[in-house]
């Protein structure tokens, strides 16, 4: 049996129309060191069969619908490559990723390399591909994750031994920011992450599809929040808490706390005694108005005209 380099990992629910793209833009990227396992997360559109018909080489496996997260552990049961190429079915990768990717990693013995991606905005029948965004973070991993800091789950390869080591995807999170869970866990657990320039993660964002925050806001942002404080948890934990992750980690849960304003003023309340807690001399970024707001009036009454301003934006245009 010949050594497998790559495991490409897809988890799929209703994915059926995104299928016949995916496909054409996996198939000069195969060899034999690499393999495709594609898991059907108890859809009812066919894609399991559609995608076994479009890439017979694939590993293809059916389950009752669990979730993201649950869907990627159950294909890394069976991954037999060195790394892992997460791969949601709506997104693409590029030629040449791979085999840079791959090189960087052993070079340097890493354990995470990423690359640089893009946004490709789709709105019927046009795409509008973003300009590439230069993914590289000269901040401490940790500190630049729970900052805010992001690229999009097919920007890298993951070793796969350090994705089973920290116990893959939390199963718990739903389809809620599990890759961002993910990536801190390795950080924390002092996974080596490293960058390598390359364009080769296309990350589709479809006008007709609503994101999760939009979908199920409560949701997606109770999943966030939880994610920030657990990580800061295993921090204090290891004494591993330092001031510029605490910071970072309070930027972030301020921002939770801002979009969970309009949705519950006691959930936003307990997010900002979090916030303080974190760093005693919070002070927020973005617009100089906000800022100010928050210094002469609190965060609260600052909160409040900000919202005001973003409903009045919105009816006079639109």
């Amino acid at each position: 049996m010949k050594d497998i380099d790559v495991s490409i990992i897809i988890p799929c629910y209703n994915g059926a129309n995104y299928l016949p793209k995916l496909a054409a833009s996996l198939r000069p990227l195969l060899t034999p060191q690499i393999e495709v396992i594609f898991v059907d997360d108890g859809g009812t559109d066919g894609s399991a069969e559609l995608f076994h018909r479009l890439l017979p080489e694939a590993i293809c496996l059916k389950q009752e619908n669990k979730g993201l997260g649950a869907t990627r552990n159950r294909a890394v049961e069976v991954a037999r490559g060195e790394f892992l190429q997460l791969l949601d079915a709506d997104d693409t990768i590029e030629p040449g990723k791979f085999e840079t990717q791959l090189s960087f990693a052993r070079e340097h013995s890493l354990d995470v390399v990423y690359s640089d991606w893009r946004m490709v905005v789709v709105d019927g029948d046009a795409e509008i591909c973003e300009p590439w965004v230069d993914a590289e973070t000269k901040t401490e991993i940790v500190e630049a994750l729970l900052g805010g800091w992001w690229y999009p789950p097919n920007a890298p390869l993951i070793r796969t031994e350090a994705f089973r080591t920290v116990g893959g995807c939390d199963s718990t999170l739903g389809n809620t920011c599990e890759d961002f869970d993910l990536c801190v866990r390795l950080g924390i657990a002092g996974f080596r992450f490293g960058h390598v320039p390359g364009k080769f993660a296309n990350y589709f964002r479809y006008h007709q599809v609503r994101s999760m925050s939009r979908k199920n806001p409560r949701e997606f942002f109770e999943g966030e929040g939880r994610i920030i404080l657990n990580a800061v948890q295993l921090l204090e934990a290891q004494n591993a808490a330092t001031p510029a992750r605490c910071r970072a980690a309070a930027r972030r849960l301020h921002a939770v706390a801002r979009n969970v304003y309009a949705l519950d003023r006691s959930w936003f309340h307990r997010l900002m005694t979090d916030v303080r807690k974190l760093d005693p001399d919070f002070h927020p970024t973005g617009a100089l108005s906000y800022r100010v707001a928050t210094r002469l009036l609190g965060f609260e009454y600052a909160e409040s005209l900000a919202v005001w301003k973003r409903r009045l934006f919105l009816r006079e245009n639109g």
